[in-house]
Protein backbone atom coordinates (compact mmCIF):
# COMPACT_ATOMS: atom_id res chain seq x y z
CA UNK A 1 0.00 0.00 0.00
CA UNK A 2 0.71 3.42 -0.42
CA UNK A 3 0.28 6.33 1.65
CA UNK A 4 1.10 10.22 1.58
CA UNK A 5 3.24 11.56 4.83
CA UNK A 6 0.62 14.03 5.35
CA UNK A 7 -2.28 11.30 5.03
CA UNK A 8 -0.07 9.09 7.78
CA UNK A 9 0.18 11.50 9.92
CA UNK A 10 -3.53 12.14 10.02
CA UNK A 11 -4.09 8.80 10.37
CA UNK A 12 -1.04 7.23 12.05
CA UNK A 13 -2.96 4.49 14.28
CA UNK A 14 -5.09 3.41 11.23
CA UNK A 15 -1.79 2.43 9.28
CA UNK A 16 -0.02 1.04 11.69
CA UNK A 17 -3.08 -1.69 11.86
CA UNK A 18 -2.87 -1.44 8.22
CA UNK A 19 0.84 -2.62 8.35
CA UNK A 20 -0.23 -5.65 10.20
CA UNK A 21 -1.24 -7.01 6.45
CA UNK A 22 1.20 -5.74 4.19
CA UNK A 23 4.17 -2.84 4.43
CA UNK A 24 3.10 0.65 3.88
CA UNK A 25 5.22 2.55 1.56
CA UNK A 26 5.01 6.51 2.73
CA UNK A 27 5.49 9.51 -0.02
CA UNK A 28 6.67 13.05 0.12
CA UNK A 29 6.62 15.00 -2.72
CA UNK A 30 6.11 11.69 -5.30
CA UNK A 31 9.16 10.03 -4.03
CA UNK A 32 9.45 7.27 -1.49
CA UNK A 33 10.59 8.53 2.27
CA UNK A 34 9.81 5.64 4.19
CA UNK A 35 8.16 2.06 4.75
CA UNK A 36 6.12 1.07 7.98
CA UNK A 37 6.50 -2.65 8.46
CA UNK A 38 5.34 -4.39 11.67
CA UNK A 39 7.43 -6.11 13.53
CA UNK A 40 7.06 -10.17 13.46
CA UNK A 41 4.66 -10.03 10.37
CA UNK A 42 4.66 -12.75 7.89
CA UNK A 43 3.83 -10.92 4.50
CA UNK A 44 2.71 -12.99 1.84
CA UNK A 45 3.45 -12.06 -1.88
CA UNK A 46 0.98 -10.89 -4.40
CA UNK A 47 1.53 -13.93 -5.97
CA UNK A 48 0.88 -15.88 -3.10
CA UNK A 49 -2.18 -14.47 -1.97
CA UNK A 50 -3.48 -16.37 -5.22
CA UNK A 51 -2.38 -19.25 -4.30
CA UNK A 52 -5.59 -21.77 -5.28
CA UNK A 53 -7.10 -19.12 -7.00
CA UNK A 54 -4.81 -19.20 -10.59
CA UNK A 55 -3.30 -22.93 -10.79
CA UNK A 56 -0.35 -22.76 -13.29
CA UNK A 57 0.65 -25.37 -15.59
CA UNK A 58 3.05 -28.00 -14.57
CA UNK A 59 5.04 -27.25 -16.98
CA UNK A 60 5.63 -24.03 -16.21
CA UNK A 61 8.93 -22.23 -16.48
CA UNK A 62 9.06 -18.41 -14.71
CA UNK A 63 12.51 -18.11 -15.93
CA UNK A 64 11.31 -18.86 -19.71
CA UNK A 65 8.81 -16.47 -19.04
CA UNK A 66 11.00 -14.02 -17.81
CA UNK A 67 13.12 -14.07 -20.70
CA UNK A 68 10.22 -13.92 -23.27
CA UNK A 69 9.09 -10.91 -21.27
CA UNK A 70 12.27 -9.15 -21.57
CA UNK A 71 12.66 -9.89 -25.01
CA UNK A 72 9.35 -8.36 -26.30
CA UNK A 73 10.36 -5.44 -24.61
CA UNK A 74 13.80 -4.93 -25.47
CA UNK A 75 13.80 -2.56 -27.72
CA UNK A 76 11.79 0.23 -25.33
CA UNK A 77 14.96 -0.92 -23.01
CA UNK A 78 17.45 -0.14 -25.37
CA UNK A 79 15.53 3.04 -26.46
CA UNK A 80 15.09 4.36 -22.59
CA UNK A 81 18.77 2.98 -21.81
CA UNK A 82 19.72 5.41 -25.13
CA UNK A 83 17.55 8.27 -23.77
CA UNK A 84 18.95 8.19 -20.07
CA UNK A 85 16.60 6.14 -18.26
CA UNK A 86 13.39 8.61 -18.66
Amino acid sequence: MIATSTEVKNRFGHYLELAKLEPIKVTKDGKLAATITYPGAKYQSPLDKLSGIITLPENFDERALRASRLEEHRDLINRRSRAGGR
